[in-house]
This record gives structure tokens, C-alpha cells and sequence, in this order.
């Protein structure tokens, strides 16, 4: 299954680069990278050059503007008419992936395909280490709304 992780980013090269390399290290290969960039910057646009080279495989976007936060809402709007994956992940630039996320979510949607939106874990840092862990619920833990 093709995985499409739309990354989101501004004015945080150092950050992207990080959220690159994440997707990079993937045990599962089979993915795409849409990158929304809101602050058309050089040094972003340069990350992107380096990461399209040394994954030339991989189909790599890159979308831009030059108003700042014009694509960052719109991101996730325009996403699945750009995306060639049958799943989609939203990657912001100050997220990592643990290395085998997409392997994961992957098997996950092939063993149920009824399943048409998932949400996962995380962990947040401060200055002053781990700030706050929030544990994943499948959609069959969390109670029904009307749209679901």
C-alpha cells in the first residue's frame, strides 16, 4: 500500500530536515512526500532539492508560497487531489516518525478495510524533557458521533 505523507512546514529548516529524515529511515518503502512549505524560503527549498536526490525513486512535491500560513489549512485540502497513495499521513515539520509508523498503518488499513480515518500516540518534550504522552484509541475504542 502506498503511503502519501503530507508534510507541513514554516520557516523551520532544522525541524524539516528532521521530519525528512523520519520519513527516510521508514522499514516501510513504499510512500510519497508532498511538502506544503509557507515560508518559500531558500534553505527549506534546498532540504527539499537534497531530500528529492537522495530519494530519487520516490515521487517528492513541493508546494510553496509566499504568503506566510496561506497553506497551511489548505494543506490538508488540497492534499488528496495531489496525492497518489491510497493512505495519507499529516506530518508536521516539528514531527518524527518512529521507524516502522508506516509499515504499521499499512498493515493496519489492509487487515481492515472498512477503517477510513485513524489517529496515533505521541509524545511531547519541553526544555525540561517529557511534557505529556497521549496514548492511541482505534476507532472501535472511541465512542461514535454522527459522522463517523
Amino acid at each position: 500500500m502506498k503511503v502519501t505523507v503530507v508534510v507541513r512546514t514554516y520557516n523551520r529548516p532544522e525541524f524539516l530536515k528532521e521530519a525528512l529524515v523520519s520519513i527516510q529511515l521508514q522499514t516501510h518503502t513504499d510512500w510519497e512526500v508532498l511538502i506544503f512549505d509557507d515560508s518559500a524560503s531558500v534553505e527549506n527549498f534546498s532540504i527539499y532539492n537534497k531530500f528529492k536526490d537522495t530519494n530519487s525513486d520516490k515521487r517528492i512535491m513541493y508546494i510553496t508560497t509566499k504568503q506566510s500560513h496561506d497553506l497551511f489549512q489548505n494543506s490538508w485540502l488540497l492534499a488528496p487531489d495531489l496525492a497518489e497513495g491510497e493512505l495519507m499521513v499529516r506530518l508536521d515539520d516539528d514531527d518524527l516518525l518512529v521507524e516502522d509508523t508506516l509499515e504499521f498503518l499499512s498493515e493496519t488499513y489492509t487487515n481492515n478495510p472498512e477503517l477510513e480515518f485513524s489517529y496515533g500516540s505521541s509524545v511531547t518534550f519541553n526544555e525540561n524533557g517529557l511534557s505529556e504522552i497521549i496514548q492511541t484509541r482505534t476507532c472501535y475504542e472511541h465512542p461514535k458521533s454522527h459522522h463517523e
